[in-house]
């Protein structure tokens, strides 16, 4: 971006897109690619580059991205993206190794979240857990055998 001529009146009445400023902070693209993809080009386009305010916004974003890392995480897998379709074409060669291209697969399922999860890396289902039981029984009601013994009664003419 231009900051030579900063100034500090706003270009006409424009609403800047959400993401503008981050996309423009990452510095993965030409600032004015990055605007062209927002909708913002042309005379706008020059203007908003030297308004102070926004300037100012995207230096703060820059810093915030520096700080947590996350300009090295975004340039990295940008890097690893690049690089990736260049280590498919050595996998499909001829002069790549069995035991190489089998790293290679091995690479890319890791990237593409391909390997088989533990339980412990399971994602966690949501929402309550439970489970009834239900015993049912076909056999008849159990019976009782009363094993008190009873008086017997004894004639008393014998």
């Amino acid at each position: 971006m231009q900051e030579d001529n900063v100034t500090t009146t706003p270009p006409q009445a424009i609403e800047i897109p959400p993401g503008l400023i981050a996309a423009l902070a990452a510095g993965i693209d030409e600032p004015s690619e990055v605007a062209a993809r927002f909708g913002i080009e042309g005379d706008v386009w020059d203007k908003l580059q030297r308004w102070k305010p926004f300037l100012e916004a995207v230096e703060a974003q820059k810093v915030e991205f520096r700080e947590t890392g996350y300009t090295f995480r975004v340039k990295s897998a940008l890097k690893a993206d690049i690089l990736s379709d260049q280590l498919f074409v050595l996998a499909m060669s001829n002069e790549a190794t069995l035991p190489q291209k089998n790293d290679i697969l091995k690479t890319f399922a890791k990237l593409g979240d391909l390997e088989p999860k533990t339980a412990a890396q399971q994602p966690a289902s949501t929402g309550p857990r439970f489970s009834i039981t239900i015993n049912t029984s076909n056999s008849p009601a159990p019976t009782t055998i009363d094993i008190t013994p009873e008086p017997v009664a004894i004639p008393a003419d014998e």
